[in-house]
């Protein structure tokens, strides 16, 4: 038994790293999009006016409202970061690794409705036209009934462990 949890904590440590690392990674993208949308704006653009023109573009709304999905779902992996440092300590359900489910659940459900619902109605009023818009895709639908699924399994956990220490 000892040699299955030693095993387990060593694939935790290596999807913590991983996880790391795929953070790190969705937010040099983030950046590098936004680089990418920004150049090209003027021609002949020295790199001085190329930043100037992305620090500027920063400053838009519609930057902010398009990133939403996006930096939920870094905060969720940021919080898997925690979920397999927890579970690479040794701590089966406990109440750090109950919390990380729970902000995995609830950044990836905000993410999901981000992605569905408020960024394309929010772009849309931006651009003057109004209304209600709905964006749907399947990733960002199975993304949503997997956010909602950790967060109550984590609900659950956190009532199994209250329960479990009123017998304590």
């Amino acid at each position: 038994m000892k040699e299955a949890k030693t095993n387990l904590q060593k694939q935790a440590m290596l999807w913590e790293a991983l996880s790391t690392m795929v953070a790190f990674l969705l937010i040099i993208y983030l950046i590098r999009d936004r680089f990418v949308a920004t150049s090209g704006i003027l021609p002949d653009m020295n790199l001085t006016q190329q930043l100037s023109i992305f620090f500027l573009s920063l400053l838009s709304p519609v930057f902010w409202v398009s990133i939403i999905a996006p930096a939920s779902y870094a905060m969720a992996i940021i919080a898997a970061v925690s979920v397999f440092r927890a579970i690479n300590k040794g701590n089966d359900f406990s109440p750090t690794l109950l919390k990380g489910l729970e902000k995995m659940g609830a950044n990836l459900l905000f993410g999901a409705c981000g992605a569905i619902f408020i960024t394309p109605t929010l772009l849309n009023w931006f651009s003057f036209k109004g209304g209600i818009k709905f964006a749907a895709s399947t990733e960002a639908f199975v993304i949503l009934i997997v956010g909602g699924a950790l967060y109550f399994i984590a609900d659950i956990g956190k009532k199994l462990n209250a329960e479990l220490e009123s017998f304590v």
